[in-house]
């Protein structure tokens, strides 16, 4: 049964049916990205490695037999590349990994795989006068132990590499409000969290006040608040500069929840009155959206690459015994 499986696998036919079929996976894949993460690929790229190596295999037992040439030692180390790429690819498949982590500052992440933590010490995104973004960075603090820590930069199109992991600077956005109510019985802090794409949190929108069914509604969220000319709110970019919040206000929320009046914008220097209440927002937390990735099979593909090249370079380059260019 295997002297067949073998036959089968060194067959042209065989190996290029799987690549056309890996083709078409391919195309597929670009508008289902999760197939590339089944098994069925990985089966595939296992058929056409073994394929590949078996053809390899028979070729290298032909030019025992044969004069050698350029051009056969060239095929050789063409097919053997392909093999040697889509072992880098397996490998890197299973073991490496890819993880998008929101990180606020001054929070750790403790990477699961590498066995490192990472804090975040601050974001920078500077800007233009015009509120566009210069470069986005992290400030970083990573450690395996409390005694042996280092701190390190991600920025922008320039990622940190520690430990085989490459630490990207992907996004940023705002993770949290803190908006202070002053009112007849006191003043309160509210912490106000978000969601990543910076929404409030279902069970952060409706803030009782003093007096029963007296509330706030918390609604939609900017990250850099300002106004224009004619005094309009307006948003100046999507760097988490000056955010603010707008607030609603509704005195018989339980009679009729829907019955708000509009209290404003409150942003940090811009806080809002509605009747005895005073609402400021006095804090924001921001967060930088690191990227780790991990591809252990990545120096296996490299030289899978620099095989090709040697291959196409001996059948294309080099001459022939009888002294012509192939």
């Amino acid at each position: 049964m295997f002297r067949n499986l073998w036959g089968l696998a060194t067959r042209l036919e065989v190996g290029m049916a799987g690549m056309i079929v890996l083709i078409g996976a391919s195309i597929w894949g670009s508008f289902q990205p999760t197939l590339f993460e089944t098994r069925g690929v990985a089966l595939l790229l296992g058929f056409i490695a073994f394929s590949l190596s078996a053809f390899t295999i028979e070729k290298i037992r032909q030019l025992i037999t044969q004069e050698i040439t350029f051009k056969k030692f060239g095929s050789v180390f063409a097919h053997f590349s392909v093999v040697i790429l889509l072992a880098g690819g397996l490998y890197g498949k299973m073991g490496g990994y890819v993880l998008q982590v929101p990180l606020p500052e001054g929070e750790i992440f403790r990477e699961p795989n590498s066995h490192f933590n990472v804090r975040l010490e601050k974001f920078h995104a500077p800007m233009d006068p015009e509120h566009r973004p210069l470069q986005f960075s992290s400030d970083l603090t990573i450690w395996e132990r409390e005694d042996k820590k280092m701190n390190v930069k991600t920025e922008m199109n320039h990622p940190f590499s520690y430990k085989g992991v490459k630490i990207y600077q992907a996004a940023y956005g705002l993770t949290s409000l803190q908006l202070e109510i002053r009112g007849p019985r006191g003043t309160k802090r509210i912490p106000v969290e978000l969601t990543i794409d910076g929404k409030v949190l279902r069970g952060n929108m409706v803030q009782q006040l003093d007096q029963p069914g007296e509330v706030l509604i918390l609604d939609e969220v900017t990250p850099d608040f300002a106004h224009n000319e004619k005094g309009n709110p307006v948003q100046l970019s999507t760097l988490p500069a000056n955010p603010a919040i707008l607030v609603f206000y509704n005195d018989h929320f339980q009679r009729d929840p829907l019955d708000a009046k509009t209290v404003g914008w409150v942003a940090k220097e811009y806080p809002q009155r509605v009747g005895p209440y005073t609402i400021s927002l006095v804090d924001y937390k921001v967060f930088s959206g690191l990227q780790f990735r991990k591809d252990p099979g990545l120096p296996l593909a490299l030289a899978g690459f620099g095989f090709l090249l040697v291959g196409l370079a001996f059948m294309f380059y080099f001459p022939e015994p009888n002294g012509t260019k192939r």
